[in-house]
């Protein structure tokens, strides 16, 4: 028999390359994905932010053109309004200064019942007040001429006068009476005007009454009551009509006449407006306001009793 020999097989050893052995590796992003979030909230941030930046410019730009807008006003001239529903700055006031106690002048001053009440409702109402002498014949006219806004000047309140121009409400009742010269016993009533000369100032109620109780021709007319009053004084007419307050007045200015008959009149003084004039409820909301705190009370006790 053959004897059997271990065989040992050579393996040759393989050279060590020097790198290490393959191990396992955990699963992280790409590099590529992780820059792309980064951008993603860099770009949101940036928007944040510009919308912040862009409403800050918005909010100053608003309050910076208010402050302006403000500033220009603040800054405008102020100049009388023409419309008619604002309050006005200033007004011109017609009135004829030829009938103490109610307007007269004196020392080149307005001065008078009238005078004192518009001077008080024009203080009252927050404006300045202008008066205009304006001859009674030419003081209605002046009004719708628009070269006085008002007037305040002894004026009756008459349906007739109603139909043309707006009243305020009445401030003062005033009747007419007869003012005749001291030496004449024949007239103390209207009974006793028939065939007398009367003196009246043109276009006042006087001369309506008086043409009720007398001819037409004896009816003398004049362009204010100084004429009418002189002629009286001189002997050329017999007798004059005024309201109760302003005959008051003409008798302490001339001692040689006398009031020879009570009121014989019902009358009530308005302030007279063009129509549609928004200014009468203003002014009715002043004049109540003076009645109300007592000074309508003290106009009459100062000059008319």
């Amino acid at each position: 028999m053959e004897e059997a020999t271990a065989s040992t097989t050579s393996t040759n050893p393989v050279p060590d390359s020097g790198e290490k052995p393959a191990t396992s590796i955990p699963s992280t992003p790409s590099q590529p994905q992780e820059v792309k979030k980064r951008s993603e909230r860099k770009f949101l941030w940036i928007i944040v932010l510009s919308l912040l930046f862009v409403g800050c410019l918005v909010v100053a730009a608003w309050y910076f053109q208010n402050q302006l807008q403000n500033t220009a006003m603040e800054n405008k001239p102020t100049t009388a309004s023409t419309d008619a529903s604002t309050s006005p700055k200033e007004l011109i006031i017609g009135t004829d200064p030829t009938l103490p106690p109610m307007e007269f002048m004196q020392n080149g001053n307005f001065v008078g019942y009238d005078i004192d009440l518009a001077n008080l409702l024009a203080k009252e109402m927050g404006v300045k007040v202008v008066f205009k002498n304006v001859v009674f014949d030419n003081i209605f006219n002046a009004l719708q001429q628009h070269q006085i806004d008002l007037i305040i000047s002894a004026v009756t309140i008459t349906p007739e006068r109603q139909k043309k121009y707006d009243f305020s409400e009445q401030y003062l009742n005033a009747g007419q009476v007869i003012i005749t010269r001291k030496d004449n016993t024949t007239i103390k009533s209207v009974k006793d005007l028939q065939g007398k000369r009367i003196g009246v100032q043109q276009g006042t109620t006087n001369e309506t009454q008086a043409l009720k109780y007398t001819s037409p021709t004896l009816v003398i007319r004049y362009p204010d009551f100084v004429q009418a009053t002189k002629a009286l004084v001189n002997g050329n007419v017999d007798a004059i009509f005024d309201d109760l307050p302003s005959s008051k007045g003409i008798v302490a200015a001339n001692p040689t006449l006398k009031i020879a008959s009570d009121p014989f009149t019902d009358e009530y003084y308005g302030i007279v407006f063009r129509k549609g004039d928004s200014k009468v409820k203003e002014v009715n909301k002043a004049l109540d306001a003076l009645r109300v705190r007592g000074y309508l009370t003290e106009l009459k006790n100062k000059w008319l009793d």
